[in-house]
């Protein structure tokens, strides 16, 4: 069942920002309503805390960016990274990693799966998340100028 929500969630997510971007390139003369997409690419760093349970700690972010598109690699508390994809829409960051993003990962730690909502905001990113083991709570990040985790 958690499974089944996250994957909604991860749907529902997707569908929002698809529907907020649209298919317009991000050329200045452009009618695209969704605007420019915020520039992501790098390493980040940053801590979540769950509001449900006592999972909290730190995280490393590997992004590259096409567009609103985001890929990359996300590692929890030093552990191996995992998989991560989303959309960046103007300064609006949608990312899943994990069982949400339909990889296989085998542990009962947020690496497992989850989804990172928020905002960017120049060199700092901050929102809500929620994980496949039904985790429900907070993040925050800033850019490094690191060339990669670890």
């Amino acid at each position: 069942m958690k499974h089944l929500f996250a994957a909604i969630l991860f749907v529902a997510t997707v569908a929002v920002f698809s529907a907020a971007c649209g298919d317009d390139e991000d050329s200045p003369g452009s009618d695209n309503p969704g605007g420019p997409a915020a520039g992501v690419a790098g390493v980040w760093e940053g801590t979540y805390g769950s509001n449900t349970s006592d999972r909290a700690g730190a995280f490393c972010l590997e992004l590259e960016q096409n567009g609103r598109d985001l890929a990359g690699n996300i590692s929890f508390d030093g552990t191996n990274s995992v998989p991560v994809g989303g959309l960046i829409a103007n300064n609006d960051l949608s990312l899943a990693w994990g069982a949400a993003a339909e990889a296989t990962v085998d542990s009962d730690s947020i690496s497992r799966g989850g989804n990172f909502t928020g905002a960017v905001d120049e060199g700092a990113a901050s929102g809500s998340w929620v994980g496949t083991l039904g985790d429900i709570g907070d993040w925050t990040a800033e850019r490094t100028d690191a060339e990669s985790c670890g």
